[in-house]
């Protein structure tokens, strides 16, 4: 598969087993699959509903602009909110991020006291914004609208990248020095890959998560990647 200006970046890799949301959410229901995705709340009153709604404005905007139901899918906030709940201290699996993988990065997210203790509201409403996000998200976003671009600028010309890959996703391109630098990942892995003018690989070193930026320092580099 070639890239070139058509290609589109595929969502980003998962980010957590959904099993723990499924645990978490679906207390009312009879059972649980732990490897079903897409949850869904058949009991769900629209008292708790509106109730998960209010408590997601308090809490969930406290960090960041409230982001309604509809905006991903349902399985998707399946994989978010179970990250999300870190913050408020509903979750104490933190050391599932890679940043604990350094010693050093971890030992100051510990001290950072950006993770809870102790929760920051009961399980029942936890429960009750867990509830607003899934009932009222939609099983597939649907995209009504295409972006168009105007491509009448003569200054540029529209050039394919001379490199192959088997990744879904770039996340990162960037030429320096007579030599593409490149993000590449999928939902298992990702790479940071170098290559010449003519496409020849140079350097490829698997990352932790898809590639987003990198910063040059003295010998070094400075990778900032996603999630």
């Amino acid at each position: 598969m070639y890239f070139d200006d058509n290609m589109e970046a595929t969502v980003m890799k998962k980010m957590i087993n959904t099993c723990q949301v499924i645990l978490i959410i679906a207390l009312p229901m009879a059972a649980c699959n732990s490897s079903n995705k897409n949850v869904e709340q058949k009991n769900t009153s629209a008292d708790s509903v509106l109730e998960g709604e209010q408590l997601a404005r308090n809490y969930c905007s406290s960090c960041h602009d409230f982001p309604k139901a509809d905006i991903l899918p349902r399985d998707y906030w399946g994989r978010v909110l179970p990250s999300m709940g870190f913050f408020l201290g509903m979750g104490r699996d933190i050391y599932m991020f890679a940043d604990y993988l350094n010693p050093v990065a971890g030992e100051r997210l510990s001290a950072s006291g950006l993770f809870p203790e102790s929760p920051l509201m009961s399980i029942e409403k936890w429960i009750a914004i867990n509830n607003y996000y899934l009932h009222n998200s939609p099983l597939e976003l649907h995209v009504e609208e295409t972006l168009q671009f105007d491509m009448d600028l003569k200054q540029f010309s529209v050039e394919s990248l001379p490199c192959k890959s088997t990744h879904e996703g770039l996340s990162y391109l960037n030429f320096d020095n007579g030599q593409y630098e490149v993000g590449f990942y999928n939902e298992k892995e990702s790479y940071y890959i170098k290559f010449d003018e003519k496409g020849r690989e140079l350097q490829k070193t698997k990352i932790t998560s898809p590639l987003v930026d990198v910063r040059k320092k003295n010998n070094g580099e400075l990778l900032l990647l996603m999630a």
